[in-house]
Parts: structure tokens; C-alpha cells; sequence
């Protein structure tokens, strides 16, 4: 199986607009960038963070409202061990990947994936899947892959 990734590299400054950009690379590398200077971040509803970051089309903001509560509880326990473990030290990376051939359909043939980085550890890292989107990568929806 061979997968193609987008590595999300966490920029340097978040630049001058208020206006909240839309979900791509790079302003999900620079929520990651966030999230590791701020745990707490992820105390929030997951959802939550996902709005007040990003400029979600009604699609996308009716796909967070659609993800079946036990995989939206599922997330949130993973990510609040995630805040836990950056506290400790660890840190999270984010990246965008190509789905297997096999899994990719229209609408679903990137992910989002975090993955959590313990320092000077041998063991294998911790990976989160929580959205998935086109082709173009125009289309994200929130309600997992």
C-alpha cells in the first residue's frame, strides 16, 4: 500500500487578517504550531476548535454537526490525552495524506492525520484520523474517514 503525504510544516506567524482562513496546509500548520504552545486549546469541543479556526463552508460546518456523537467523544478523549502529553513534553505533527487507492472515493481521498511525538521515545507514536476531502482538497468534511 503506498500513501502519498503532505507534510504540514507550522509557519512562523499567523498573519495579518482577522478574517479566518480556510482549512489547508498551511493554517493547519499553524493550529498545530498553536495547539503545541497551548495545550489547553484542546479542552475545548474539538468541533469548536475546528469553527473558530477556520472559514467552513455550510457543508463543512454541517458535517461537524454530523459526526455521530460516540466518534465525537472518541476524538475529544483522544485529544484531551494529546493536551496532556504536550504538557508532559511530547508534541503533536500534523500532516495531510492520500488515502489508499482502495479507501479513496470523490469526496473522500485526502485525510487529516495528528500524530503524537513523545520526546526520546522508542515507543510508536499515536495517530488521530479526523476529516477527509476531495481530490482538490476544496472539500473537507469533518465527520471522520
Amino acid at each position: 500500500m503506498v500513501t502519498t503525504e503532505y507534510e504540514v510544516k507550522p509557519e512562523s506567524g499567523t498573519g495579518s487578517s482577522d478574517a479566518k482562513p480556510e482549512f489547508d496546509a498551511q493554517s493547519f500548520g499553524i493550529l498545530i504550531r498553536r495547539i503545541n504552545g497551548d495545550p489547553d486549546l484542546l479542552k475545548m469541543d474539538w468541533r469548536e476548535v475546528v469553527r473558530s479556526q477556520f472559514r467552513l463552508s455550510d457543508d463543512q460546518d454541517r458535517s461537524l454537526v454530523d459526526v455521530p456523537y460516540e466518534r465525537v467523544r472518541e476524538i475529544q478523549a483522544c485529544l484531551l490525552d494529546f493536551a496532556e502529553q504536550i504538557r508532559r513534553g511530547a508534541t503533536i505533527e500534523g500532516r495531510i495524506v492520500k488515502r489508499p487507492i482502495e479507501e479513496q472515493t470523490p469526496a473522500a481521498v485526502h485525510g487529516i492525520q495528528i500524530e503524537l511525538r513523545l520526546p526520546q521515545s522508542a515507543v510508536q507514536p499515536r495517530m488521530l484520523r479526523i476529516a477527509h476531502c476531495d481530490a482538490h482538497c476544496r472539500n473537507w468534511q469533518w465527520n471522520s474517514w
